[in-house]
């Protein structure tokens, strides 16, 4: 089920194969139950699809977090930023602060194929761990340019959201922080 609620496109062509065969059926043989099958399969795929479009599974809400996180480190916005830090990683409210003062970050690029969410609804509060690949454009004093770093980053549920508890990365290859 949860391959038919984060990925429309398995919809879309399940349901594109039966009208496909559906409408064949009924060019050839002319008989009116493949019109009606046609017709059932259309309105199938159209109402699997708007019931995929609202189920929000925390897959997708984890990558929502991770893209207005990217969005608000690319306005420069400190404030925005520490909204999506859990109320108890002090740690990583520093971290933002003394981040937004060295580096200078002109885009980020989450590298979505690569992400990875791991969900566990069974502790309190429930978490997840997301781990992903970004590319930086950006520069710290005189180093400047596009760096890949690969991200892990567990998230605490807090009111709701996804909060960000702890992160750790490594930039590019050989694994050095930036």
């Amino acid at each position: 089920m949860t391959l038919l609620a984060e990925n429309p496109y398995a919809i879309f062509i399940g349901g594109l194969i039966l009208v496909a065969a559906f409408t064949a059926y009924w060019l050839f043989s002319g008989e009116r139950w493949g019109l009606y099958a046609t017709l059932a399969a259309v309105s199938l795929t159209v109402i699997l699809l708007v019931i995929e479009s609202l189920i929000v599974t925390d897959f997708e809400s984890v990558e929502h977090t991770l893209q207005q996180i990217i969005v608000d480190v690319d306005s420069r916005d400190t404030q925005r930023i520490l909204r999506h830090a859990h109320s108890t990683a002090d740690d990583i409210r520093d971290d933002v602060r003394s981040a937004m003062d060295r580096y200078n970050i002109d885009g980020i690029t989450l590298w979505k194929r690569s992400l990875k969410v791991e969900v566990d609804r069974q502790q309190r509060p429930a978490r997840a761990v997301a781990r992903f690949n970004v590319s930086i454009l950006g520069q710290q004093g005189e180093m400047k340019g596009r760096v890949p770093v690969s991200c892990v980053v567990q998230f605490w549920s807090e009111d709701g959201d996804w909060k960000v508890y702890h992160y750790d990365y490594h930039v590019g290859i050989g694994g050095r922080k930036w």
